[in-house]
C-alpha cells in the first residue's frame, strides 16, 4: 500500500486509540453486524438512480424526480394561494440540528444572529416538560423531537437530517452551542456555494496525515484526513446520498463516526473541508483547508468496524439508507394531533398489538399536552413531534421524511386503530403482492363515474368504503386481492384516515402538495390529489378494509369541522377541486378513473367490463336525490316520452340553472 497507506494505518489506529482514551471507550451497539461494508464501499455510486427492490415488495424505478422537491411535482402548477401573514419557509439555506441541547437560549440566538430559520432539536421524553426548552424555539420553523426511547446521537442526527428542509445541515451536540454562531458565519456556508462537490466542513477539528490532531489555525493550508465533530456542516444531499452516519458506535465515539462519513463522502467523489472558527479568509488560499479522504483500504486498520449506511438516500435516488440492524419497524404510524388530549390514551392503546413492531410518531400541532403523550408513549418506539403548527399537509411530508420503516401509516387524532382485525400485516401483504401500489386506503374511496356536479365541484360517482348516514355512501369493496384473499379494490381516489403508502414510492412521487393549503390551514383535497398523481404516474391506488373507528369523540363537531376553521376548509376543498383539473389535464377524471376501473381486472371477482359507466353512476345518484319517487311516478303516469313530460324536464333545467346563478353571486 506504500508509505501513504502505512500512514493511513497508524491514524485509524489513532482514532481506536482516542476513543479508548475517552471515558467510556468505542462501544457498539449491539444487533450490529459484522464485516459487511468495507469491501462494498467503492459501489456506493451504483445505487443513485437505480432499480431496486423495496421492503414491501416489487421494483421501484428511482430518479424519476427528485425526491422532496415536492414543489416542482407534479411539473405543473398546483393551487395559487396567498398565505399573508405566514412566516414558514417551505425551503431554507440551512438547518440547525442539535442533540439534546443544554444552552437552548444561546442556540437560538446564535440562529438568529445568522438568519437562520430552521432549528430541530432531539431530547429525551420525560414526565414534566421542559419548560425553557419550549418557551425558547417558538419560531414558525422551530421543531422539538422528543424519544420515548434513548436514542444515541448518531441516529438522531439521520432523522434529524431527514427532516429537514434546506440546503446544509449544521449539526452540533448539546453543550457547544456556544460555537455554533462561528459555524453559521456566512463565509463558512458560502464555501458550498462555491464548490458544488464539497460535502462535509468542520470549523473545529481535523486530523492531519501525521496523526495529529487540533484545531486548524487561520490562514494556512493543512493537508487533512477527515473532518471531525463539533459542529459538522454538511450538505444535505451529500450526506444523505453517502448514507448518512451509521449508527454502530456509542455517543462517545461521534468522531468516529464522522471519519467514517469522510470515507464514504471521498468514495462519491465529494470533498471535505476544514474552516476554522477563527479564520478571517473564505478562499481556498485563505481559511479554507484542502482535506483528502482516507484510503478505504487503510480503514481495514480499524477491524472492519467501520460500517456505512449502503443504498444512499440522496434527493435523486429516492429512497433512504439502510441500516445494519437485526429489526427495522413493521410499520410507522404518523399522527396529525391538535388539542384532542381526551383521545390520547384511546388513540395510543388502540395501537397496542403493534407496540413492539412499529413506531409511533405524533406531529402536535398543538404543543400541548405533553405529560399525557409522556405517560401514554412510555415503552414506544415512539416520538412527540412539537410542530410550530405547520398543519397536516406539511406534517405528514416532514414525518414521512424522518420515520424508519417503508411502510407509512398516516392517521388523524380522531382515528382508532381495528379492535380484532391485525390491519396493519394484512396491508403489508397487500403491498407485497401488489408491487405498483403506490397508496392504500383503509376508510372511503370514490369512482368519478357519472356526468354531475357537486357543489364542490366533485363528481357525484359511486363511492366505497365505511358506510355513513348519507345514503350514497358507501358500497361494498366486490372485488380481493388474488393472492391473499383480502378484500381489495383499485379506486381513483381514496380519503385519508388510514392511508398507507410506501415510503420509497411517497417521496419519489413528491408527497403531499403544499400547494393545497397555507401552514396551519386545513389541506382538504391533498388526499385525492396525491391519488391521481400516482395513477397520471403509472402507480395503482388501492381501497380496503381496516375496521378503523373513526371520528371518534364527537370529532366531526370540533377541529376543522366547526367554527371558523371549516369556513377555510370548505373554501379551501373547492378551489382544490377545481384546481385538480387544471393540473392534470386530460387525465382529470374522465382518463383516470377509467385507469383505475381497469386496474381491478387483475383482481378476483365480478368483470371490471361495464361494472362502472356514467350511465349507470348517474342513475345511482338520481336515486338519492330528493324528488326522485315523484320523478318515477311521473314518468310512469305520463311515460318517458310524453310532451307533459318534457315540458317539466325543461322547468326543472331551468330552475336548476337559476339555482346555480343564485349560488354564483353568494360565492358558492
Amino acid at each position: 500500500m506504500g508509505a501513504r497507506g502505512g500512514t493511513l494505518q497508524l491514524l485509524c489506529k489513532l482514532f481506536l486509540a482516542l476513543c479508548v482514551l475517552q471515558s467510556v471507550g468505542c462501544r457498539r451497539t449491539p444487533g450490529v453486524p459484522k464485516g459487511e461494508i468495507l469491501s462494498r464501499l467503492t459501489k456506493l455510486s451504483v445505487h443513485r438512480n437505480s432499480t431496486g427492490p423495496t421492503a414491501l415488495g416489487g421494483n421501484v424505478k428511482f430518479g424519476l424526480h427528485e425526491c422532496e422537491n415536492y414543489l416542482d411535482v407534479p411539473s405543473v402548477k398546483g393551487p395559487q394561494r396567498p398565505c399573508s401573514g405566514k412566516h414558514y419557509a417551505e425551503w431554507s439555506q440551512a438547518s440547525v440540528l442539535v442533540y439534546k441541547p443544554k444552552d437552548v437560549r444561546t442556540l437560538v440566538e446564535a440562529a438568529a444572529a445568522r438568519k437562520v430559520k430552521e432549528i430541530i432539536v432531539f431530547e429525551q421524553l420525560r414526565d414534566s416538560p421542559d419548560g425553557v426548552l419550549i418557551d425558547s424555539l417558538t419560531g414558525a420553523n422551530h421543531f422539538i423531537v422528543f424519544s420515548s426511547r434513548d436514542v444515541d446521537a448518531a441516529h438522531a442526527f439521520n432523522k434529524m437530517g431527514q427532516m429537514a428542509n434546506s440546503d446544509l445541515l449544521v449539526m452540533i451536540v448539546g453543550g457547544h452551542e456556544g460555537d455554533l454562531e462561528g459555524a453559521l458565519a456566512g463565509k463558512v456556508l458560502d464555501n458550498f456555494k462555491r464548490d458544488a462537490k464539497l460535502g462535509a466542513l468542520t470549523t473545529s477539528f481535523s486530523v492531519g496525515l501525521d496523526g495529529s490532531k487540533g484545531s486548524t489555525p487561520a490562514g494556512t493550508k493543512t493537508s487533512v484526513s477527515a473532518a471531525l465533530f463539533g459542529p459538522l456542516v454538511a450538505r444535505r444531499s451529500a450526506f444523505m446520498d453517502s448514507g448518512m452516519f451509521h449508527t454502530g458506535y456509542s455517543n462517545d465515539c461521534l468522531q468516529l463516526n464522522a471519519l467514517d462519513l469522510s470515507v464514504r463522502l471521498g468514495n462519491l467523489g465529494y470533498a471535505v473541508a476544514s474552516f476554522p472558527s477563527g479564520s478571517s479568509g473564505g478562499g481556498q488560499g485563505d481559511g479554507l483547508a484542502s482535506l483528502r479522504n482516507l484510503d478505504t483500504a487503510a480503514c481495514k486498520a480499524l477491524g472492519e468496524n467501520v460500517y456505512a449506511r449502503l443504498e444512499g438516500g440522496s434527493k435523486r435516488a429516492c429512497y433512504r439508507a439502510s441500516d445494519f440492524q437485526k429489526s427495522t419497524p413493521l410499520g410507522s404510524l404518523v399522527v396529525q394531533y391538535f388539542k384532542r388530549s381526551g383521545n390520547i390514551k384511546s388513540i395510543v392503546d388502540s395501537f397496542k398489538p403493534y407496540k413492539t413492531k412499529a413506531e409511533l410518531i405524533i406531529n402536535d400541532d398543538s404543543r400541548s399536552d405533553y405529560e399525557e403523550w409522556a405517560k401514554a408513549l412510555r415503552g414506544w418506539n415512539g416520538f412527540l413531534v412539537y410542530s410550530p403548527d405547520i398543519h397536516e399537509i406539511r406534517g405528514y411530508n416532514r414525518l414521512t421524511k424522518f420515520a424508519d420503516s417503508e411502510l407509512m401509516v398516516y392517521l388523524q387524532d380522531d382515528d382508532l386503530g381495528a379492535e380484532n382485525l391485525d390491519w396493519l400485516s394484512k396491508a403489508q401483504k397487500l403491498f407485497a403482492n401488489q408491487g405498483d401500489m403506490a397508496l392504500l386506503g383503509g376508510f372511503r374511496g370514490r369512482m368519478d363515474f357519472g356526468t354531475t356536479y357537486s357543489r364542490k365541484h366533485l363528481i357525484n360517482g359511486p363511492k366505497y368504503g365505511v358506510p355513513s348516514d348519507n345514503p350514497r355512501c358507501c358500497f361494498k369493496i366486490p372485488w380481493k386481492d388474488p393472492k391473499s384473499g383480502i378484500p381489495l379494490m383499485f379506486i381513483y381516489k381514496v380519503n385519508m384516515g388510514p392511508m398507507m403508502a410506501r415510503r420509497s414510492l411517497f417521496m419519489k412521487l413528491g408527497m403531499y402538495h403544499p400547494g393545497f393549503s397555507c401552514a396551519g390551514d386545513p389541506g382538504i383535497g391533498f388526499d385525492f390529489e396525491f391519488s391521481i398523481r400516482a395513477w397520471k404516474l403509472g402507480y395503482k391506488v388501492g381501497l380496503t378494509v381496516s375496521d378503523f373507528r373513526n371520528r371518534v369523540a364527537g370529532s366531526m363537531d370540533s377541529g376543522t369541522h366547526a367554527g371558523p376553521q371549516k369556513k377555510i376548509r370548505d373554501a379551501n376543498e373547492l378551489v382544490n377541486n377545481r384546481a385538480t383539473y387544471r393540473m392534470y389535464p386530460g387525465f382529470h377524471h374522465k382518463q383516470g378513473t377509467r385507469k383505475a376501473s381497469s386496474a381491478n381486472k387483475d383482481l378476483k371477482g365480478p368483470s371490471y367490463r361495464g361494472y362502472f359507466t356514467d350511465k349507470k353512476a348517474d342513475e345511482a345518484y338520481d336515486k338519492t336525490t330528493r324528488g326522485y319517487k315523484r320523478r318515477q311516478q311521473r314518468a310512469k303516469r305520463y311515460g318517458t316520452g310524453s310532451s307533459r313530460l318534457q315540458r317539466w324536464h325543461q322547468l326543472q333545467e331551468r330552475q336548476q340553472k337559476m339555482r346555480k346563478k343564485r349560488r354564483g353571486k353568494r360565492g358558492l
